[in-house]
């Protein structure tokens, strides 16, 4: 009996120690600016992520992925990918950037819309306020 209730006990502790460590690996950090009021300072201080105050930068469309929470768009500006996640859910204190509607597909033929074929390519600006958060992507003229 006793030597049941010490296997018993032991697989206890093995189980316990388990599920305090953390099985899931961090992925290396890519450039992705969310919604303004959860970037993390860190971002905004490094002059690579986020430009300084009021500086409208020129990026090419290059793709968008739709989530069930979220949708993401990619832009290269020059060399770099920069990411920007926003939020699918409506968020009044945090609209996130403003953006055209014409990014993402308007019919796509099944499963969640993807990047608009007729923008692909295409030059915007992302516009970010003085404290470094987009505010709003919008076709380059």
């Amino acid at each position: 009996m006793k030597k049941h209730s010490f296997i018993y006990t032991l697989i206890a502790i093995v189980s316990l120690v388990a599920c305090n460590h953390s099985s899931v690996e961090e992925k290396p950090k890519e450039e992705v600016i969310e919604n303004p009021s959860t970037q993390k300072k860190e971002q905004a201080a490094d002059e690579h992520k986020v430009p300084p105050s009021g500086e409208i930068k020129k990026a090419k469309f290059v793709n968008a992925t739709v989530y069930a929470g979220s949708t993401d768009y990619s832009f290269k500006i020059g060399e770099e990918e920069l990411t920007v996640r926003v939020s699918n859910i409506p968020d009044e204190k945090d609209p996130g950037p403003k953006l055209p509607e014409t990014l993402l597909e308007s019919n796509p033929k099944e499963g969640p819309p993807g990047p608009n074929p007729e923008m692909v390519g295409k030059n915007f600006d992302l516009i970010y306020n003085d404290k470094g958060d987009l505010l709003e992507i919008k076709l380059s003229e």
